[in-house]
């Protein structure tokens, strides 16, 4: 958008330039390209650094493509001079322009002037968001800032450092809400009342005993008078007895009181540590809640800086804090019985003394409608920039309902404020209704509400913020100012495009914006690939050559650490750095194929197998097998023809520069799933582990569980180790002999072992962020700072870009693990046969003369073969005893002579069920292409088949049958998949594959071998060799027969019984 701006009496206008434009009298044209001055036929170029003409400037005034924050010291100097503060060359700048001291701006007499919100000045206090001209330039004065417009055509813009805008490294995600704490407190258990008991419990056995004791003294002393000594002894012998146990019983009345009282102080004082210790648990929850709400907003204002174009997540816009339970407390309340239980009442004192209400974040959701009291209009300005920064899409509109606000103010030049080009501002109650009554339901709306007409008829499906100081309690967001939220704004256009600028020079040396793939790539192989950074910031790379750190190795993660997106970096690092002739992989992925979908399609790619195709692990064996015997005889034909040089791919290749030998990565993703599934595969990888260093073979193995999926002779011949987050300590002394991995818990962290046991930190590179397909874009605002509208461009990801420009090398495959597939054909084949023990995969086609036998007991399977024939070719196409569509014609088995005396190339597809064996020497014509079907095997067919025709099985009910039909030894667990079969050749079976041509109908044939007449009452004769047609006979007329030979009399009546 080209402006022009024009300086008269000291006042600055900008007008948008367009043909036939007329201000002050002066008319301006284009022409090829530029715009001119027209006055009283003269004619003048308006340039950029502004014409005089009638002591009126005029100049061509470009928008500014992206914004510079030069940071403001307390004394600043601007102008072209290098000893300025802030350096700016333009020819239209003098040497010391202007200078700002303490928020007050003032011209150092320059020669174009300052000018500050459109008027020439010489001293003048700012305030934020001044808009400034000098020169060519246009700035805004921020607190602090000075934020410079760039053109477009000024490239190597130097940012500066802004403390509290630190960098995004990653696209922030959505922020979570603040989660409510739970704890469990445990009810005490009662405590055991202490009863004393009665005395009598004590003393009751002793009194007892001494009554006893006298009423026996006193029976004696009156039955026998003389024995006065005896009765004195029992006497005593009573009273002390009755003593003792009186003092037993005390004593231990006492002692029961007392452990009775100690078992409840024990009680006591446990559930009192027990109380203390959950004071304190819910304490530090209590600060976990306090420091989560406060990283909630800090991430949630970070957040602020993460514009984009339309947002992809819900409308959900944060506006203060609430007083909420943060804590759920579960007990048990104590029973009637329990309530004046000392321990009960020591439980209720802790809940009670638990503050259970927090400041808790409070949004604004899609269709809610919330009440507020009374803010200050910079709060609503805030919730409006955030709702842009955040939350913008294009199909929601912002309504406001407030008589106090003007028209003119800079939110109704934005679109999500206007509507068909009225804004979206409603002063009256008559202006509600009739907005009510016409809304648009194709747009989404959040009205803001500042006026009471309109509470009453409130839209119910819409979000609606009412300022009628009647809501809850609420203690409103602590927003950045508005002219913060705008400096954001415009900075994070310019930062996102800076950083990932970054990240693609340190992956490629170059950014996206001029990315070319040629230039990455050299004559020779190069195998340093860059892992990530160090925590200093350092780059940390990896070369896999084998004199570096290759050229085998391990790479260990638990799920979610980021393990298969460092196999995608290191992979597409190495693809984008050399060409399919100097690398090449294959893929064994047995994670479902997710990790090989992305890099299947790219030219380097020479196979690839997955857990879902595991019956072709055998021809997957075979095929690698063939390609390592291949490398190693060319290498010892090298080393025959060069004694004195070592049989290796690096020596090769110094030899060979126009035809080198590429480096072959075997790539494994998920090493246990396939060790669990082939066990006996892992024979082959420990092969090329010890083998492969010369053949210029690596092994790049992974897993995530590394504990016992390795053995020793494997760990032996890896020459560095990848190890990410894994779950156990044990996986990480399997890998690095160290627990540090089990420290890692950032997803892209890793440790990096090579051969000197070196460990060395660092963070991967996540190459599936956004980034921006082009440098142009820019936020456009109005004099007062507010934004009109901004400018972004589309946007794709590092891993999609650089997959586009890999996918335009049109290179041929040679393939090392061919696929075997309905993919691989092309449309005219047939049929394809697998020779994986040569790597090839060759077209199998039937010449005439030819007859192909097929064994098939599914009738399924053989409505599949007849369609693939009946698509493939453009011949006339006759079944015997089968009828299926797309056939020309359908014949009996009393017709079954006709194919003997055909002339012209045809196909005939027969079911050999009902024939004889005397009728398979008819089958002998030179110009047919016979197709025989057995549903079932006949021993009698062994030596005609064997000497006549390809033997082709696609489904069978006996293995021995199977057997007698390929005459050789067959395994009892031979698989037949869906269009998948064996041929029998050379003395070996090979499977073949006809390509599924369903719902194809048959291709116009361009001429037919003859017409085959079905007709009543008729006979055959024969063929006519002049006119090559079938000559008939009605049985309308006499027949005569002659003949010379005796032998045709039993010819004939042959001919004429049948």
């Amino acid at each position: 958008m080209e402006k022009l701006k024009v300086l008269k009496e000291e006042q600055l206008f900008i007008y948008t330039l367009q043909e036939n434009l007329k201000v002050e009298g002066v008319i301006f044209q284009k022409r090829k390209g530029q715009w001119y001055l027209v006055e009283n036929q003269q004619r003048m170029l308006l340039k950029e650094e502004g014409i005089i003409w009638n002591q009126i400037t005029f100049a061509l005034y470009r928008l500014p493509s992206c914004w510079s924050v030069k940071k403001l010291q307390k004394h600043n100097v601007i102008g072209r001079d290098p000893t300025c503060s802030i350096v700016i060359e333009d020819e239209t700048i003098s040497s010391f322009h202007f200078q700002i001291t303490n928020d007050h701006l003032e011209d150092l007499q320059s020669t174009n002037g300052t000018y500050c919100n459109d008027k020439r000045i010489r001293k003048q206090k700012l305030n934020a968001l001044d808009h400034l001209w000098f020169g060519t330039k246009e700035s805004y004065y921020l607190p602090g800032y000075l934020v410079l417009g760039v053109l477009q055509k000024q490239e190597n813009v130097v940012f500066d450092k802004i403390p509290e805008l630190p960098r995004l490294q990653v696209v922030s995600q959505t922020v979570k809400t603040v989660q409510q704490a739970s704890f469990l407190l445990q009810s005490p258990q009662p405590l055991m009342p202490i009863p004393k008991g009665h005395w009598f419990q004590s003393m009751g056995s002793s009194l007892l005993i001494l009554i006893s004791g006298l009423v026996s003294a006193g029976v004696v002393w009156i039955s026998s008078p003389q024995q006065s000594f005896s009765v004195v002894s029992l006497m005593i012998n009573a009273i002390s007895m009755g003593l003792a146990f009186g003092a037993f019983g005390l004593w231990n009345r006492k002692m029961t009181v007392r452990e009775k009282k100690r078992e409840n102080q024990a009680l006591s004082d446990q559930y009192s540590l027990y109380c203390k210790r959950s004071q304190n648990e819910m304490e530090r929850l209590q600060k976990v809640y306090q420091s989560a709400v406060l990283q909630w907003v800090e991430q949630y204002q970070l957040q602020l800086s993460n514009f984009q174009r339309e947002a992809k997540r819900d409308y959900r816009l944060w506006i203060g804090y609430q007083k909420r339970e943060w804590i759920q407390l579960q007990y048990r309340k104590p029973n009637y019985l329990q309530e004046q239980d000392r321990l009960f009442q020591q439980q209720e004192t802790l809940i009670h003394s638990i503050k259970t209400y927090e400041d808790t974040p409070v949004f604004l959701e899609q269709g809610q409608q919330i009440h507020l009291p009374k803010v200050a209009f910079s709060w609503i300005e805030s919730l409006f920039l955030e709702w842009l920064l955040v939350a913008y899409q294009a199909h929601r509109k912002w309504v406001w309902v407030d008589a106090s606000m003007s028209k003119e103010h800079p939110f109704f030049n934005h679109e999500a404020c206007i509507k068909d080009t009225k804004k979206l501002l409603i002063q009256t109650k008559e202006e509600w209704l009739n907005f009510i009554q016409d809304l648009d339901q194709s747009y989404e709306y959040t009205f803001m509400i500042n006026e009471a007409f309109a509470l009453e008829s409130l839209p119910s499906e819409e979000t609606c913020i009412c300022f009628d100081a009647a809501g809850p309690m609420l203690r409103m967001a602590d927003f950045c100012q508005p002219g913060d939220l705008f400096r954001k704004l415009m900075l994070l256009h310019q930062e996102k495009r800076w950083d990932q600028n970054q990240e693609c020079k340190a992956l490629f040396g170059q950014d996206i914006w001029h990315f070319s793939l040629d230039s990455c790539r050299q004559n020779r192989v190069n195998l340093k690939v860059c892992l990530g950074f160090e925590e200093k910031g350092t780059l940390l790379y990896l070369d896999l050559q084998e004199s570096k750190q290759g050229p085998h190795g391990f790479l260990a993660g638990k799920t979610g650490s980021g393990k298969s997106e460092m196999l995608r970096n290191i992979l597409l690092q190495l693809v984008v750095q050399n060409s399919p002739k100097l690398f090449q992989y294959i893929l064994i992925d047995f994670k479902g194929g997710a990790f090989g979908q992305y890099f299947m399609h790219f030219p380097h790619c020479q196979g690839m197998l997955t857990n879902l195709e595991k019956d072709q692990m055998e021809r997957f064996d075979q095929s690698l097998q063939a390609f390592l015997e291949k490398r190693q005889k060319i290498l010892q034909q090298f080393n025959q023809e060069h004694p004195d040089q070592t049989a290796h791919i690096d020596v090769y290749n110094a030899y060979n520069i126009k035809d080198p030998l590429a480096h072959v990565f075997l790539i494994v993703d998920e090493l246990a799933q396939l060790k669990q599934s082939f066990p006996d595969f892992l024979m082959k990888i420990k092969e090329i582990a010890r083998i492969g260093r010369s053949l210029g073979v690596h092994c790049i193995l992974s897993t995530q569980k590394p504990l016992g999926v390795m053995d020793d002779q494997i760990w032996a011949n890896m020459d560095f180790k990848i190890c990410m987050s894994v779950a156990t300590t044990a996986d990480s002394y399997e890998v690095l002999h160290s627990d540090h991995a089990y420290a890692l818990k950032r997803p892209g962290d890793f440790i990096l072992q090579d051969q000197q046991v070196h460990q060395r930190m660092g963070r991967a590179w996540y190459l599936q962020k956004e980034i921006y397909l082009h440098p142009n874009g820019y936020c456009e605002v109005d004099e007062n700072g507010k934004i009109v509208q901004s400018y972004h461009q589309e946007k794709t990801t590092l891993f999609h870009f650089l997959s586009q420009q890999i996918n335009k090398d049109e290179s041929a495959k040679e393939w090392i693990i061919h696929p075997f597939d309905q993919s691989v054909f092309k449309p005219q084949q047939l049929a394809l046969i697998d020779e994986p023990s040569i790597q090839r995969v060759r077209e199998w086609t039937p010449q005439p003369g030819q007859c192909s036998c097929i064994y098939c007991t599914s009738y399924q399977k053989r409505k599949e073969l007849i369609q693939s024939i009946v698509g493939w070719t453009t011949l006339p196409v006759y079944g015997l005893e089968i009828e299926e569509d797309g056939l020309d014609a359908c014949l009996s088995e009393k017709e079954f002579g006709r194919i003997k005396s055909i002339r012209k190339s045809c196909i005939w597809l027969v079911d050999y069920t009902n024939l004889k064996q005397k009728d398979l020497d008819v089958l002998k014509n030179d110009n047919v292409i016979l197709f025989l079907f057995l549903r079932t095997w006949d021993r009698r067919l062994k030596e005609w088949f064997l000497i006549r025709s390809d033997r082709i099985c696609y489904d069978f009910s006996d293995i021995e049958d199977l057997r007698e039909f390929f005459g050789c030894f067959i395994r009892a667990d031979l698989n037949m998949r869906s269009h998948k079969g064996y041929i029998f050749r050379k003395q070996s079976l090979y499977p073949i594959l006809f390509q599924k041509r369903e719902g194809i109908l048959k291709p116009k044939r361009k001429e037919k071998a003859y017409t085959l007449h079905h007709q009543n009452h008729v006979f055959r004769l024969g063929w006519d060799s002049k006119s090559h047609q079938e000559v008939f006979w009605s049985r309308k007329h006499p027949l005569l027969i002659c003949y010379v030979q005796r032998s045709m009399a039993q010819t004939i009546a042959d001919m004429l019984e049948r």
